[in-house]
C-alpha cells in the first residue's frame, strides 16, 4: 500500500499535524521538473491540512541542477542514489560447473522531514545506474546529492567464481557463489540501507546472495541439498513504495541473487529490485528508483550471463505553502 509519510527505521520523523511553521519558499529551480502543487495520493491538494509544492530532479547525462530559497525554513526531502548492477554468472568448461552471481544493492535512501535549510542556493545531483556485468561484479550506482547531504550509490553484485567481492554502498551487493568468492558480506551505509546477502556455503551449483535494500538485508543463497528445486538465489532486500509528490513510486529495493542450472527464482526487493535468473538467462533490470539489478545465471556451456542493470536515483524537495 502506498503511503505518504514513512517513519524511517533509522531516525525519528516528525508527523505533520498542521502548519509546519517556517516553510521555505523557492525563488528558482535549475533543471529538474517544473514544480507543481502537491496532490496527496492523487486525489486532494492537501495532507492533514497542509498544501505542498514539490520540485523533482531526475537523472540526466549532463546535470547542473540547483534550487534557490528566498528564506530560511524547513523542507521535506527524498534523496535516493542509483542502484547497483547485478553480478554475472560463470561456467567452468573444464570442471563443468556453474557459479551464480549476486544481486545488486539498492542505492542509499535518505528520507528527511522538516529539514532545516538556509536562504541560499543548494546544488542537486542525481545518481546514475549501476551496470550489470557478465565478466565481473556489477558496478556501483552513482551518488545523489542535495547540498551537503549525500546518498551513496548501491553496491554492485558479486560474480560467480571470482575473487573480486561485491560492492559496498548505500546497500551492499550480494555475494556470488563459488569456491573463490568472498564470504564477507558487502556492507550498507548506516541510515541509508543494509548489507548484501551471503552466498550459499557450497562452492558450486548453489545460490548467490541478494542485494541489500533500504528496509532489510539481502537474503542468503540456498545450498543444493541434493535437489535442483531447492537451489535458490537470495531474495533482494526490501525497499519502500511511497507517495511523496502525488506519484506513487518504488525506491531502494535490492536485486535477487541467481542460481545455476535449475532451481527456484529469487525475487527482487519491494520497490523495484530485479529478480535473479535461473539457467540460461540474464538477470532482470531493476525498476523504480535506486533499485538493484538481478544477478545473471548460466547452464551447461552457456557462459557468462549478465546481471541486470540497477535503476537511476531521484531527488524530491517539497515544502508547505502554509
Amino acid at each position: 500500500m502506498a503511503i505518504d509519510r514513512l517513519r524511517s527505521p533509522f531516525n525519528t520523523i516528525l508527523t505533520v499535524t498542521g502548519d509546519v511553521g517556517p516553510s521555505a519558499y523557492s525563488n528558482s529551480q535549475v533543471g529538474g521538473i517544473t514544480p507543481f502543487n502537491f496532490v496527496g495520493n492523487g486525489s486532494t491538494n492537501t495532507i492533514v491540512g497542509v498544501t505542498y509544492r514539490c520540485h523533482v530532479f531526475e537523472w540526466a547525462p549532463s546535470q547542473g541542477y540547483s534550487i534557490t530559497f528566498n528564506r530560511a525554513g524547513v523542507v521535506d526531502l527524498i534523496v535516493c542514489a542509483g542502484g547497483g548492477g547485478g553480478g554475472g554468472a560463470y561456467y567452468n568448461n573444464t570442471g563443468s560447473e556453474g557459479y551464480s552471481g549476486g544481486g545488486g544493492g539498492a542505492g542509499g535512501l535518505i528520507l528527511s522531514y522538516n529539514y532545516g535549510i538556509n536562504a541560499t542556493t543548494y546544488s542537486v545531483s542525481v545518481g546514475a545506474i549501476g551496470v550489470g556485468n557478465n565478466t565481473g561484479p556489477g558496478t556501483n550506482g552513482g551518488n545523489s546529492v542535495f547540498g551537503s547531504m549525500t546518498a551513496i550509490g548501491g553496491g554492485g553484485g558479486g560474480t560467480g567464481y571470482a575473487s573480486s567481492p561485491p560492492g559496498s554502498g548505500g546497500s551492499g551487493g550480494g555475494n556470488g557463489a563459488g569456491v573463490l568468492t568472498s564470504t564477507t558480506v558487502a556492507t550498507g551505509t548506516a541510515g541509508q540501507g543494509n548489507n548484501g546477502g551471503p552466498r550459499a556455503p557450497q562452492s558450486t551449483s548453489a545460490g548467490g546472495g541478494g542485494g541489500g535494500g533500504y528496509l532489510t538485508v539481502g537474503g542468503p543463497g540456498t545450498p543444493v541439498n541434493g535437489s535442483d528445486s531447492s537451489r535458490k538465489g537470495g531474495n533482494g532486500g526490501d525497499g519502500i513504495i511511497i507517495s511523496f509528490d502525488g506519484a506513487v513510486r518504488g525506491f531502494a529495493g535490492g536485486g535477487g541473487g541467481s542460481v545455476y542450472s535449475s532451481g527456484t527464482s529469487s525475487t527482487g526487493g519491494i520497490g523495484g529490485g530485479g529478480a535473479g535468473a535461473v539457467a540460461f538467462a540474464n538477470g532482470s533490470t531493476a525498476t523504480g528508483f535506486g533499485c538493484g539489478g538481478g544477478a545473471g545465471s548460466v547452464a551447461s556451456s552457456v557462459q557468462d550471463r549478465s546481471g541486470g542493470n540497477g535503476s537511476v536515483g531521484l531527488v524530491i524537495v517539497r515544502y508547505a505553502l502554509g
